[in-house]
């Protein structure tokens, strides 16, 4: 199970709330998605239940998280993302920390480097095209090529196996999903 709340004002006191009531009834293996938080907070979500956690850098380059992601950067500065990334491995475990980085809204080189600076953290970064969303300030802009895309996909798996990272090895969240980018094929057979 996955749970993914946003940005909300008490993401954490929901989360553990949630969490405890699906754990009184099952033995479910539980992912979030959460904006940075202390280490004190994350120690009480792992106490509560939380088998996976994910802090979604989204966007590594800094003039692009300005563009792209401004209130999410205003809030987190991609460091607080990184040390949350490093607390969290301590807490959960190895290859329990997830981060998403969304390929096509940088170069893809800084891309590259935002899924080297997250697996140097010890979390495993998941690289996944960005698919423009009808409605949204992004509907017009293109998904990214095939070429860049590859490009970042092949340093992505030199990146995770150079770092020991193995998202299949994942107990619950993004990397047991696979539904939005074809994580356990490239792991299986690559590009």
């Amino acid at each position: 199970m996955n749970i993914n709340s946003g940005t909300l004002k008490d993401a954490v006191k929901d989360y553990e709330e949630t969490i405890s009531a699906i754990k009184a009834v099952s033995e479910l293996p539980i992912g979030i998605q959460i904006c940075p938080i202390e280490i004190e907070e994350m120690e009480t979500l792992y106490s509560a239940g939380t088998t996976e956690i994910s802090f979604n850098l989204e966007v590594y380059d800094e003039h692009a998280r300005r563009e792209v992601i401004l209130g999410k950067t205003e809030d987190n500065p991609a460091e607080d993302y990184f040390k949350a990334m490093r607390e969290a491995v301590e807490i959960f475990g190895e290859n329990q920390v997830e981060s998403w980085i969304l390929i096509g809204l940088e170069p893809k080189e800084k891309t590259i480097e935002g899924i080297k600076a997250i697996a140097e953290t010890g979390a495993i970064p998941l690289p996944k095209p960005f698919r423009p969303l009808y409605g949204a300030d992004y509907e017009r802009k293109s998904p990214p090529a095939l070429e860049g895309a590859t490009m970042v996909y092949e340093a992505w798996l030199d990146i995770i196996r150079d770092y020991g990272l193995n998202p299949l090895k994942t107990r619950a969240g993004c990397g047991r999903c696979n539904g939005c980018f074809p994580l356990h094929e490239l792991l299986k057979y690559g590009i």
